[in-house]
């Protein structure tokens, strides 16, 4: 996946999954969504200023994925 494919996701109306801190302090937020091409990626993000910074995107887990798949068919 590259980082154009994570800022897809976080541009495309995510499901927000859940918000931390790291062990640093800062706040994280991990979302799940699809890329332009339908692919399925959890992004981590955090914010700086006012620019939001990906921190990772990688598969999710068949759970989330699966949870964000009946989100997305509720809301059509």
């Amino acid at each position: 996946m590259t980082p154009e494919e994570a800022e897809e996701v976080v541009l495309s109306d995510p499901l927000e999954m859940g918000f931390e801190k790291s062990a640093a302090g800062e706040d994280r937020w991990t979302y799940v969504g699809e890329t332009n091409h339908g692919q399925v990626l959890q992004v981590a993000i955090t914010l700086r200023g006012e620019k939001i910074r990906v921190i990772t995107a990688f598969e999710p887990t068949r759970r989330d994925k699966l949870l964000y798949m009946e989100t997305k068919a509720g809301q059509q």
